[in-house]
């Protein structure tokens, strides 16, 4: 993982999501809002998340689903009528069903990927897109000076 911050190359250590407060952004009126950005090879992606995924889908299926929530998560619902795909066929069939999944997940896909929060310069507050490359996944959105 390589990650910068308004194009300036940071330690992995010093950018975090903090659990409470995340994506207020309201709360940092006044601040300088940085654009961060971190590249991931495709493995290392994929150990960071594999059981955070795999958690979700099973944890997809035990749940009922409404009309309400049709409505409200489109993406989730495509995702269920496709039956639960996992990240790997997601990945190679339907990247942009998975960014959407994941951008779904922003809370818990963060927390999950970057570190505590004791040691950060920076504090991630929102996750804005995920892209894929031919050699990467790369996540973009706003942090500020912790």
């Amino acid at each position: 993982m390589e990650t910068t911050v308004n194009n300036i190359q940071i330690q992995n250590y010093q950018i975090a999501a903090p659990d409470l407060n995340y994506g207020q952004l309201d709360r940092w009126k006044g601040y300088q809002k940085l654009k961060f950005i971190s590249k991931f090879t495709y493995t290392e992606f994929e150990e960071k998340i594999s059981f955070f995924f795999e958690k979700f889908i099973l944890e997809e299926k035990k749940d009922n689903f409404s009309k309400e929530d049709e409505q409200d998560f489109p993406d989730l619902f495509e995702f269920r009528q496709k039956q639960f795909p996992s990240y790997s066929f997601l990945l190679q069939n339907d990247k942009d069903l998975l960014r959407r999944v994941l951008l779904y997940l922003e809370y818990d896909l963060v927390h999950t990927i970057y570190n505590e929060f004791e040691n950060a310069i920076f504090s991630l507050q929102k996750l804005e897109d995920i892209k894929f490359t031919e050699d990467f996944i790369i996540l973009q959105g706003i942090a500020f000076y912790a």
